[in-house]
């Protein structure tokens, strides 16, 4: 397994998962309205890489569903604050 990955933001530059990690947290999970110290920490943990076949590990971050074992996905960044803001009940808006 590999340890980078491209920057989606920058064609040919390449980004450590970790970074690519921190980055997701900030711009795909802090900047949508979770403040959940918790939620926040376990989603900069968690290598999304690991659950992905091979050839698709280098887009775990970035914001689109992508497919698994079991014909199941991971779900985009948007689905997950959903659910997390449903489940919470407070109202928090996600963006479509």
């Amino acid at each position: 397994m590999g340890s980078v990955a491209l920057n989606p933001d920058s064609p040919g530059e390449v980004k450590s998962f970790p970074a690519l990690r921190a980055e997701m947290v900030k711009r795909h999970i802090a900047a949508r309205g979770v403040r959940d110290e918790l939620v926040l920490k376990a989603m900069g943990e968690v290598s999304r890489e690991l659950f992905l076949p091979a050839k698709l590990r280098e887009f775990a971050y970035e914001d689109s569903p992508l497919p698994i074992a079991g014909e199941q996905t991971i779900s985009r960044k948007r689905s997950f604050l959903r659910t997390y803001a449903v489940e919470r009940g407070d109202g928090m808006r996600c963006p479509p």
